[in-house]
């Protein structure tokens, strides 16, 4: 690079670079640069005066050349007819054939317009349109529905009557909102003068159906039907209060739906566990109350609950390093060994309760084992099972075997 500027300028610095214009430099013209410095127009201009500018190839025509030796103009007109003369707008000869009008013909025979009134009335005739006016009592307006006008029709629709309104009261002083029309509320209205309290109590007083259903007093809000009952009837398809198609559950007592054998989750499960769908009676060991259990409750109440502050017996009291070399540093869920220098890491070696605190365990040595602080974080509490535990603690030894192993064979073939 710097070769080259030194062959073409005899310096390796770079060549400046001209600053280009971006307005014509046309005096008092700011429109912006096309080409040469110039913008379109004074460059069209440029071209024009320019005697070596080619010109038009048709006789008389002094224009640039615009394509294939012919300007704009005459090109156009190749294109459109093939040939450079002028060739007129081919307008009908015809006249419309209505009488008196002296417009070319388009249509059946017609001008515009009198084929589109032809069109719309099937008449040539101008047939005014039949004026109605407005059925209420002194109101002289056109109709413009159901034979009144556009103001009666709204007051009808809004509120039932084509009667004058009652008057709007005057905005309160300082607030810029109109009040409520019923005497002494000065909420602001909401609609038909009232506020959102009058409108719905007037909404609900004007609503003189009940509910369809039998033995049902409320009232009728859609299809004959109270709001819990059209509810009832738009998700399920009827009004009762079993859905149709929905199995209950047939423990006594429980309205969820049955998924198994005419039972819910809830008491399929208790069946399972416990022998009975209904509810759970526990003794707590603790203190040995006799209680309604929920269905993972042991203790009556969280005072029960053993602790090690509470049965005080402190696991730091225990000697650790008795109990890893115990179990010979392998791990007493997964099998695996325990590293015995790692720290801040779940392979490090942790204490696990067999049968663990919550559920009554102590901390003695014989109700502790050594496991690896992954395997204690997926066992928790005593509710996942060891087998599952140890699938789960193997995954990474599977993976860093199946590792080395592809290492050993990209090695052997090197």
């Amino acid at each position: 690079m710097h070769a080259a500027r030194m062959r073409d300028h005899g310096t390796t610095n770079p060549r400046p670079t001209k600053a280009r214009p971006t307005v014509c430099t046309e005096p008092d013209c700011g429109r912006p640069v096309d080409s040469r410095g110039l913008c379109s127009r004074h460059l069209r201009l440029a071209r024009e005066a320019d005697p070596a500018t080619p010109r038009c190839s048709v006789e008389g025509c002094d224009r640039i050349v615009h394509a294939r030796g012919l300007c704009g103009t005459h090109d156009a007109r190749v294109k459109a007819h093939g040939d450079t003369a002028l060739h007129p707008r081919r307008r009908s000869a015809e006249t419309c054939c209505v009488e008196g009008c002296e417009r070319p013909a388009r249509k059946l025979g017609r001008c515009t317009l009198h084929y589109r009134r032809f069109h719309a009335t099937g008449s040539d005739d101008l047939v005014p349109r039949e004026v109605t006016i407005c059925s209420v009592e002194g109101c002289e307006r056109r109709t413009h529905g159901r034979g009144l006008c556009d103001t009666h029709i709204y007051r009808l629709v809004h509120t039932g009557t084509t009667d004058d309104p009652a008057p709007t009261p005057a905005p309160v002083a300082g607030s810029g909102q109109t009040p409520c029309r019923e005497p002494g509320c000065e909420r602001p209205i909401h609609g038909r003068g009232l506020c959102s309290m009058h409108y719905q109590q007037a909404h609900l007083a004007a609503i003189t159906e009940t509910c369809s259903v039998e033995g049902c007093d409320e009232r009728a809000a859609h299809l004959g039907l109270c709001g819990a009952h059209y509810a009832r009837q738009w998700r399920t398809g009827g009004t009762d209060l079993t859905p149709r198609g929905v199995q209950v559950c047939s423990t006594p007592g429980c309205h969820r739906t049955a998924r198994s054998h005419g039972l819910c989750c809830t008491c399929a499960w208790r069946v399972a566990r416990h022998g009975s769908p209904g509810p759970i009676t526990h003794t707590c060991p603790t203190c040995g109350t006799r209680f309604t259990a929920t269905d993972n409750q042991i203790y009556c109440a969280p005072a029960c609950r053993p602790t090690a502050r509470a049965t005080g017996t402190w696991i730091d009291d225990v000697d650790r390093w008795a109990i890893y070399a115990r179990d010979g540093w392998t791990c007493q869920i997964c099998g695996l060994p325990v590293p015995t220098d790692a720290e801040f890491h779940v392979g490090e070696a942790s204490l696990d309760h067999i049968v663990p605190w919550s559920r009554g365990g102590s901390d003695n040595p014989e109700n502790l084992r050594l496991v690896h602080r992954f395997c204690n974080t997926v066992r928790g509490a005593g509710r996942a099972d060891d087998n599952r535990v140890r699938d789960m603690a193997r995954m990474p030894e599977r993976a860093h075997q199946l590792t080395a192993e592809a290492d050993d064979a990209g090695n052997n073939a090197a």
